[in-house]
């Protein structure tokens, strides 16, 4: 643990790079500050719940009970209680920040590989 902490750079001191539908690279600093940007890395489904999506926080806050765009349908979906899992158990919070693993349930378009961002983040990821 001691040699990922020395050598491994922090989740805040990365650098994203996406590319737009139209192939257009772009980047930015993972930050809690600015539009928040989700990317969804895996999807589960739970007997109980339904599909659990599994996400990391790029950049911003994710809030439990809030809508957000999905810029890979072109649709918005609406988060409900949003779950840090650890093994089997899922604790539920209020906010995820950049940096962090998250899951959500039941999301309605959202699948694996698909980005999440609010609106006026869909103009600087582009």
């Amino acid at each position: 643990m001691d040699a990922a902490l020395a050598y491994l750079p922090a989740a805040a001191e990365r650098t994203i790079k996406a590319a737009d539908k139209a192939g257009a690279e772009t980047s930015f600093q993972v930050s809690e500050t600015g539009p928040t940007a989700v990317f969804v890395w895996k999807t589960i489904a739970d007997p109980f719940a339904g599909r659990i999506s599994l996400f990391r926080v790029m950049r911003g806050v994710v809030k439990s009970d809030s809508t957000i765009a999905n810029l890979s349908k072109e649709t918005s979906e609406r988060l409900g209680h949003l779950l840090l899992l650890q093994g089997k158990t899922q604790t539920e919070v209020a906010e995820i920040k950049a940096g962090d693993l998250g899951a959500v349930a039941k999301l309605k378009d959202t699948q694996t590989g698909h980005t999440l961002a609010t609106r006026t983040a869909c103009a600087s990821c582009r």
